[in-house]
């Protein structure tokens, strides 16, 4: 008997499982392979941060149909309230996961005739747009809450449960917009441009 047919039947040479190895392939570059400690650690929080907003608006989703299905077989006197309100607070959480996919904001045609560089500094200037917006926002959204909370109440559910998703929306934007541009910052920095928004990227 020959000493290869003595191998063990199930022996698999060492490497990739999907023979990638084997066809000369090598894996796709990392996008985020130039991150800096500080990019990569703020890039984590930007995407724990949209993670948690898509979670977020998977539940209300959810609690939206569940209700108006309820509906159909039982009366539920709060139903019309929670679902406008649902749709509501689904709109703020919206905006800052399109935040998160820096899709909130952009000048597509003017960006197409810059240099990588200008690119770079055109996403933090629309970013400091933005933000000094959203700080507008914030503060609009802090007042209607207060004046919600001196509202007497006369619907089933609080108006103030809304009132509170402006100045949580507003805040998660803000949160966003601030890791984002310190990300481009950072790049510049080190004389670097950084990678350029993807669709459906985290």
């Amino acid at each position: 008997m020959s000493e290869s047919s003595k191998a063990a039947p199930f022996d698999v040479p060492p490497g990739p499982a999907d023979g990638s190895a084997a066809s000369g392939e090598s894996p796709a570059p990392s996008p985020f392979a130039d991150d800096s400690g500080l990019s990569r650690a703020l890039r984590a929080c930007d995407r724990a941060l949209g993670l948690a907003e898509q979670a977020a608006l998977v539940g209300l989703l959810l609690f939206i149909v569940c209700v108006a299905t309820a509906t159909v077989a039982i009366h539920l006197t709060w139903a019309d309230e929670a679902i406008r309100y649902g749709v509501f607070a689904m709109a703020m959480l919206g905006g800052a996961y399109a935040t998160h996919h820096q899709r909130l904001l952009s000048m597509d045609v003017l960006s197409r005739v810059l240099s990588p560089r200008g690119k770079a500094l055109l996403r933090v200037a629309l970013s400091l747009f933005t933000l000094a917006m959203t700080a507008v926002l914030l503060q609009g959204g802090l007042q209607i809450l207060s004046l919600q909370q001196q509202a007497p109440q006369t619907g089933t559910i609080s108006t103030v449960a809304p009132a509170m998703c402006i100045p949580i929306g507003m805040a998660l934007i803000a949160v966003h917009l601030t890791l984002q541009a310190l990300i481009e910052l950072d790049y510049l920095r080190r004389g670097r441009t950084a990678p350029e928004p993807q669709l459906g990227a985290a």
